[in-house]
């Protein structure tokens, strides 16, 4: 059972790029996302500059999803989500 955890250990530490990459663009597009959804809430007033600097940023990170899902960099997280 030991021999089992230090191979899996190997395998995490090999995807870790890639997972640390993916947590980057996440958070990025989460940052930007907050504005834009308390303004369709009507939790604040809609600000035109904030609003179109939310819409950049997700054109400029959700690209790079793509190459952030190598096989080697399997996580446990549900697949329903992607």
């Amino acid at each position: 059972m030991r021999h089992l955890g230090v191979g899996a250990t190997v395998v995490v530490a090999q995807n870790l790029d890639a997972i640390k990459q993916r947590r980057k663009v996440i958070k990025t597009i989460a940052k930007a996302s907050g504005v834009n959804f308390q303004n369709d809430k009507g939790q604040t007033p809609i600000d035109l500059a904030q609003a179109q600097s939310g819409l950049k940023t997700f054109q400029e990170q959700f690209p790079k999803f793509k190459g952030l899902f190598p096989e080697d960099s399997k996580t446990d997280a549900s697949p329903k989500i992607w």
